[in-house]
């Protein structure tokens, strides 16, 4: 059965929102990613699973999940069904002169990674929202339904603490593990001796909640935390020990490798391409 996508997409300088279905029929397989910038997807109709983190969302048609930058995600979707998902990614600076404490994007990042990402809505309103913004005509409309959702969102967020939360698994401890220690040893014997597991049920369990490899993880990671970095204005030279690499050269060959280009190359940092960055 040949599958038949339908796509629409609109684009401004700091945010992007396209809205794409598929009929049932051919597999894709959709890898473990990551974003430059903060991403709401909206799940409209199909039969998928999303995994963000370590954490597992079996979605419902409504459901929204917010990532954010750098947060590795990717969706498991059922073929046999139609799939259909709205997309919005934007800069998170996007609001920081109307909103300077950051109020509005307090859903994406006053929590851990990987969790309260879900958003069981339940009603129409933040569906309209969205394809206010699919339609606008011009930026300053985008903003304005930008906002009015994501207030939407932080209202729910500040009146229930337990907003898309899920069980703290091993795998979820592993990967929070890591997150939050990219500057030490993370080898995968230290990995098993710290959790007290093998290395084959420790590879066979990351692998399936992950999509790929412990050791491609957190070079991943650790290079997308770099990245972030010299966002932020700080010097190659002094990024490299921070994110776990014992030397400039072994730093900036892998940095090189990963993203196509060098962490000296700054203006290159900021390109619309560099926005999806796959961990494989």
């Amino acid at each position: 059965m040949v599958m038949k996508m339908f796509y629409n997409r609109n684009r401004f300088v700091d945010f992007a929102v396209n809205h794409s279905r598929q009929e049932a029929g051919e597999q894709i397989v959709f890898k473990m990613h990551t974003h430059a910038t903060a991403e709401l997807y909206y799940f409209v109709a199909g039969r998928a699973v999303f995994h963000i983190e370590g954490s597992t969302y079996e979605l419902q048609p409504g459901d929204i999940l917010l990532m954010r930058p750098s947060e590795a995600h990717y969706i498991e979707q059922d073929s046999n069904v139609p799939y259909e998902r709205i997309c919005l990614n934007f800069e998170t600076s996007v609001f920081s002169a109307l909103d300077p404490d950051n109020t509005l994007i307090r859903p994406y990042y006053d929590r851990e990674a990987g969790k309260r990402n879900l958003y069981r809505t339940g009603d129409s309103v933040c569906r309209g929202y969205l394809d206010n913004i699919l339609k606008a005509k011009d930026r300053l409309t985008g903003l304005a339904n930008m906002i009015l959702l994501l207030q939407q969102l932080c209202a729910i967020f500040d009146r229930d603490n337990s907003t898309g939360s899920q069980p703290d698994t091993l795998e979820y401890r592993i990967i929070r593990y890591i997150n939050r220690n990219l500057e030490q040893e993370l080898s995968i014997e230290k990995l098993c001796e710290h959790f007290f597991v093998s290395r084959a049920q420790l590879c066979r369990r990351f692998k399936k909640i992950t999509g790929t490899s412990v050791g491609k993880y957190i070079g991943a990671k650790r290079l997308l935390a770099a990245q972030n970095m010299l966002r932020q204005g700080k010097k190659p030279t002094e990024v490299f020990a921070a994110c776990g690499y014992q030397d400039y050269s072994t730093f900036y060959r892998a940095y090189l490798q990963f993203f196509g280009y060098s962490p000296k190359e700054l203006h290159r940092l900021n390109e619309p391409q560099g926005d999806r960055t796959e961990i494989v």
